[in-house]
């Protein structure tokens, strides 16, 4: 059965408004993963945010290798940190595909509790323990999964109507599907393992 991705949130206790967007669909089964050579237990505040300045994509997340697309993960989540804080989700959506559901989704959460006046207190997420499978072995021939633990602070929403209230520290285990376009990557889907 397909839940809403508020119900979805509530039922599994995920606390960041990056994963109020997960997407309704059914989640593929992502290749098993293998380490990249980078060292584990690194933020994703890499570029530190702040609702004063949007992360911007760091050198080593250009490219379409292994460590481009674990950098480039990691950039993702200083994105979704500088949009929970701010309510600019503009930079989030543009790291994922037009097809991207939960890219989308979680875009619009963010959007939806700024404009009616609310705020998000919290959440941030930091990355760990990224991996980063072989390319050939996603679902689409360009394909890169990527699997890392992601923690998220807690959590307080008010002023948006059903999303209000404070959502405990999480941490769970996601999964993504990176496609090559032009010299970087963009998300294609993402969800939780």
């Amino acid at each position: 059965m397909v839940m809403s991705f508020v119900r979805r949130v509530a039922l599994t206790s995920l606390a960041p408004l990056l994963l109020l967007g997960a997407c309704a669909e059914d989640k593929p089964d992502p290749p098993a993963a293998e380490p990249t050579s980078s060292p584990p237990s690194v933020t994703a505040s890499a570029a530190e945010p702040s609702a004063s300045a949007e992360p911007t994509l760091p050198p080593e997340a250009e490219g379409t290798g292994p460590e481009a697309a674990e950098a480039f993960v990691r950039h993702y989540f200083a994105v979704a940190n500088y949009a929970q804080a701010s309510g600019d989700a503009r930079g989030l959506r543009s790291l994922g595909t037009d097809k991207c559901i939960a890219c989308q989704r979680s875009a619009q959460a963010v959007e939806d509790i700024y404009k009616r006046g609310g705020q998000v207190v919290g959440g941030d997420a930091t990355v760990d323990d990224v991996r980063v499978t072989n390319p050939q072995n996603g679902s689409r021939p360009q394909s890169t999964w990527v699997e890392a633990t992601v923690t998220n602070a807690e959590q307080t929403v008010s002023g948006s109507g059903k999303l209000d209230g404070t959502y405990p520290a999480a941490t769970v285990r996601m999964y993504f599907e990176l496609i090559p376009v032009g010299d970087r990557f963009r998300v294609t889907q993402w969800g939780q393992k």
